[in-house]
C-alpha cells in the first residue's frame, strides 16, 4: 500500500491539517511530518483596554511512523501558560508546547483502533468540514464545551465503500489538558454517512454520556450536522457548506447548565488560489429568554497558494460578536455585550512523508 493514502480524521485541505498526516505501508516503514505554524493580528472595536494585538494564532509540530498496519503518531500545539485572566505562568506568560494527540494504534480489515491521547470525533469532524480550524475552530470547541482530544481509546469502522464511519470513544472527560477527576468514563460515538460515496454530502450523529470534574457533573452532549463540498467546473475550485447543531447537559463544571447552539458554513474557492468564507454561530442558555442567547459572524476572503509541500495562506475578514446581557462579558451592561473584531491572519502548512524499505 502506498505511502500516501491518509487515515479518514486527516482534514481536506492542505492549509487546515487536523492530526497528523499518517499513511499506512505494507511491508514498509512511513515517516510522516507536518508543521503547522499561523501569525494574526486584530483591531476590536469599540474601543476596549486592549483593541490592537498581534498574536500567535497556531504553531503545530507533529510527527507520525507506521509499520505495516501499526502506527504512532504525537502532535503538540502551543498554548499560552497563563490565561486572559491571569498573569501567573511560565517564565512570565510564555507559549509552551502541550500534547494534544499522543496514541498508538493499528488498523485491520476496515477497523482501526488507537489508544493514548485521541481525537474527539465531533469536533475534528466539524473542523475538517468547516475547514479553516486555524482561523476559527468550530463553535463548540470555541465556547469549550467539548474539548479536541482526550486520554482514552477509539475503535472505527469505515465501510461500504466508504459510505459509513462508525467511531467509538471511552476516554477520561477531562480534555487532554486535565487530568482524570474521577472514576466515571465518557462513552462517545459518532456515525457519518455518505449517501453518495463522495464528500457531496456527509450526514453526521453523535452522542456522548459523560462526568466531569471531582463532583461528577454531568457532561452529556447530543449533535447532528450536514456538510458537503462540490467540485466546481473549473479544476481546483469547489465549493462547501455545512450547519450543525448540540445540545448540552453540564459545561464548566456546572451541571445545571444546559445551552443549546448551532453553527453553519460557506467556503467557496471560486477561481484559482482566492478563498471566501463566511460563519454563523449562535447559542442560549435559555431558549425562552433573549437575554441569555449570543450570536457571532464571520466573513473572510484571501488567498491559499500551494508552495509544494504545503500550503502559505492570508485571509483578512470580520468577526462580530452579539451578546445578551445576561452572557455578556459584563453582565447587565449592554455596551459591553457587542464588539467587532477585523483580522488579517496568515499562515504556512507544511507536511512531508517518507517511505522506507
Amino acid at each position: 500500500m502506498s505511502c500516501v493514502a491518509p487515515f479518514p480524521d486527516v482534514a481536506v485541505h492542505a492549509y487546515d491539517p487536523a492530526l497528523v498526516p499518517l499513511p499506512r505501508a505494507a511491508g514498509r516503514v512511513c515517516i510522516a511530518g507536518l508543521v503547522d505554524v499561523a501569525g494574526r493580528g486584530a483591531v476590536v472595536l469599540p474601543d476596549e483596554a486592549l483593541s490592537q494585538t498581534i498574536d500567535l494564532a497556531r504553531a503545530r509540530v507533529g510527527l507520525g511512523v507506521a509499520a505495516g498496519p501499526a502506527w504512532v503518531r504525537v502532535r503538540t500545539s502551543a498554548t499560552r501558560s497563563a490565561d486572559d485572566d491571569s498573569y501567573i505562568g511560565v517564565a512570565g506568560e510564555a507559549w509552551v508546547p502541550a500534547l494534544d494527540a499522543a496514541a498508538v494504534g493499528a488498523t485491520f480489515h476496515g477497523f482501526s483502533g488507537e489508544i493514548g491521547i485521541v481525537a474527539d470525533p465531533w469536533v475534528v469532524a466539524g473542523n475538517r468540514a468547516w475547514g479553516l480550524s486555524a482561523l476559527a475552530p468550530t463553535f463548540a470547541e470555541g465556547l469549550a464545551w467539548m474539548p479536541p482530544s482526550d486520554a482514552g481509546l477509539s475503535l472505527r469502522w469505515t465501510g461500504l465503500g466508504d459510505r459509513v464511519d462508525i467511531v467509538g470513544v471511552l476516554s477520561s472527560g477531562e480534555g487532554a489538558n486535565r487530568r482524570e477527576r474521577n472514576e466515571g468514563k465518557d462513552l462517545s460515538g459518532a456515525l457519518s454517512v455518505a449517501p453518495f460515496g463522495s464528500p457531496a454530502l456527509v450526514v453526521s450523529l453523535y452522542g456522548r454520556n459523560g462526568s466531569r470534574g471531582l463532583g461528577y457533573v454531568r457532561a452529556h452532549r447530543v449533535g447532528a450536522r450536514v456538510d458537503g463540498e462540490v467540485p466546481l467546473p473549473a479544476e481546483g475550485t469547489s465549493i462547501a457548506y455545512g450547519a450543525e447543531g448540540l445540545l448540552a447537559w453540564g459545561i464548566a463544571d456546572d451541571g445545571a447548565r444546559a445551552p443549546v447552539g448551532g453553527s453553519a458554513w460557506l467556503r467557496v474557492q471560486p477561481v484559482g488560489p482566492l478563498v471566501l468564507a463566511a460563519r454563523a454561530d449562535t447559542w442560549t442558555e435559555a431558549l425562552d429568554d433573549p437575554d441569555a442567547a449570543a450570536w457571532r459572524a464571520r466573513g473572510a476572503a484571501g488567498m491559499a497558494l500551494d508552495v509544494g509541500a504545503g500550503t502559505l495562506y492570508a485571509l483578512a475578514g470580520a468577526d462580530h460578536t452579539a451578546r445578551g446581557e445576561g452572557v455578556s462579558p459584563f453582565p447587565g451592561a449592554p455596551a459591553g455585550a457587542a464588539a467587532t473584531t477585523l483580522f488579517l491572519h496568515v499562515g504556512l502548512a507544511l507536511s512531508a512523508r517518507l517511505e522506507l524499505p
